[in-house]
């Protein structure tokens, strides 16, 4: 029987803010860029191809002025 003091039965969901100049949205400006041998997302895990776009599994969502929700790829609106 598992301990259950010790052991993890559910996780918390927190947020993190990344800023950018407008009109550079893109990997080259993200801090979840690393670079040591390969550029990838700390993330997502994805090897990055090319750092002047977004990455394919790129999660980051815009925020806009009337406080909605949209991914930046698509502008479909996630949340309001």
């Amino acid at each position: 029987m598992a301990n259950t003091e010790s052991a993890c039965l559910s996780y918390e969901e927190r947020w993190v803010n990344l800023f950018f100049q407008p009109g550079k949205v893109c990997c080259k400006y993200c801090q979840l860029l690393q670079t040591y041998s390969r550029p990838y997302c700390v993330k997502t895990g994805e090897l990055i191809v090319s750092t002047d776009t977004v990455g394919y599994w790129c999660p980051l969502l815009k925020a806009d002025e009337m406080g909605m929700i949209t991914n930046p790829e698509t502008g479909e609106v996630i949340q309001t």
